[in-house]
């Protein structure tokens, strides 16, 4: 016996759900993983993207597509679950390489989901595993999350990006440094004023000197938790 018209259509819908569910908590999980501060609202974010974008997609094209690869496999290769599974990645692949092994993802959830119904198998309780899941991890990320403070952002910039501009002899951290490299007298200091909630300013200057020759170098970014902008330089690079 067919199934009814009602029951292919939640079926895909269901199957929707459950991959989006998975796939983006997964994603989301290695964004916030990823990130230096605030992990817990980078997770939020990564996994309200990819469902919002990855969802849509997959409830309007993806159904279309299932609908008409299963169509056909019910009248060439009805057998061929694995062969079902593979078209629907490749459809997916029309999008990139995420779409595909999303699509995979939807197939085989699919066939799994229609095996259990057939068979009157409960199945609603696998829903809450990936619920559960996304509040289990948050909890985790918000239990470790490190603060945003001064000191962070300092290493957040010099960790990041000084040091591939190759500006290894500015201090590490708020404060003034004075010594000697190379016969020259180094003055260092690092200020970091917060501008912002998430966001701190931060300004190196170096000055140097060495008999009568004196120079100096100031660097002014601005640093968030995700990001650095408004870098702007000054000054000569110092000789040592």
């Amino acid at each position: 016996m067919e199934p009814s018209i009602e029951t292919i259509a939640l079926r895909k819908l269901l199957t929707t759900i459950l991959t989006t569910l998975i796939f983006s908590i997964v994603f989301a999980c290695i964004a916030g993983a990823s990130s230096h501060f605030e992990q817990q609202t980078v997770y939020i974010q990564t996994f309200l993207i990819y469902v919002i974008y990855g969802g849509g997609i997959t409830l309007v094209y993806g159904n279309i597509v299932s609908v008409v690869v299963e169509l056909l496999q019910n009248k060439w290769f009805k057998q061929q679950n694995w062969l079902y599974i593979f078209i629907l990645g490749l459809f997916g692949l029309v999008f990139s390489f995420i779409g595909f092994t999303f699509s995979l993802l939807y197939g085989m959830i699919d066939k799994w989901l229609k095996n259990r119904m057939v068979k009157k198998k409960p199945f609603a309780v696998f829903f809450l595993i990936p619920i559960l899941s996304f509040g289990a991890i948050w909890v985790s990320l918000y239990a470790t999350n490190d603060s945003y403070t001064q000191k962070a952002a300092i290493a957040l910039l010099v960790n990041d990006f000084l040091n591939d501009k190759k500006l290894d002899q500015l201090p590490k951290q708020n404060g003034t440094w004075e010594g000697e490299l190379n016969g020259y007298q180094v003055k260092n200091e690092t200020n970091a004023v917060k501008s912002d909630t998430k966001e701190y300013h931060v300004t190196f200057i170096e000055i140097w000197k060495k008999g009568n020759e004196e120079n100096y170098r100031k660097i002014s970014v601005y640093v968030q938790p995700s990001s650095i902008y408004d870098y702007t330089e000054e000054g000569s690079k110092p000789p040592y």
